[in-house]
């Protein structure tokens, strides 16, 4: 398996994605959490991970969804399933969440970025099909700057988009 992203908890640790989640200090895991299946809890191409305060979101690419963690590695919840109506995901790669507690997903097949309430509730979209401004082909990762703009890899495209948050 290789290393598909990795993000710093707000304690310190790194928290890397392989099919199981794992908290690393220095070169032993503090926990592991996370195997493969569909389940709740279980992992199936996880490619992005974001820790705030007391939860841990991942993009559970193979299983087209979001779930969501407690920093011991407890399930909390999961929202999505495969789709392309609002809510519904093809392959998400990358999630950040912002200040506000929104928590922006790309959801790379569907080639759209679409926002989420930390409780899975849907809050909007970001799409487009073609090459133009504002529109992506399979974003691949997504953040969130201290000044509130939004950033979304656009690896298809050849390039990084930047929203400030008037315009998401």
């Amino acid at each position: 398996m290789t290393l598909r992203q990795a993000a710093r908890d707000l304690n310190g640790p790194i928290l890397l994605i392989r099919t199981r989640i794992q908290r690393v200090h220095t070169n032993s895991p503090l926990s592991v959490f996370g195997e493969f299946g569909s389940r709740d809890g279980q992992l199936s191409r996880p490619q992005g991970v974001c820790a705030t305060e007391g939860r841990v979101f991942v993009a559970d690419t193979g299983n087209h969804r979001v779930q969501v963690f407690d920093p011991e590695g407890r399930f909390l919840r999961s929202w999505g399933r495969k789709g392309e109506l609002p809510g519904e995901m093809n392959e998400p790669a990358g999630l950040a969440v912002c200040a506000s507690g929104l928590v922006y997903v790309a959801d790379a097949l569907n080639r759209r970025v679409q926002v989420f309430w930390q409780d899975g509730a849907f809050a909007g979209v970001l799409s487009g099909r073609t090459n133009g401004p504002g529109h992506f082909n399979q974003p691949s990762d997504v953040a969130v700057s201290s000044s509130g703009q939004l950033l979304v890899c656009d690896p298809m495209n050849c390039r990084l988009q930047v929203f400030t948050q008037d315009q998401y």
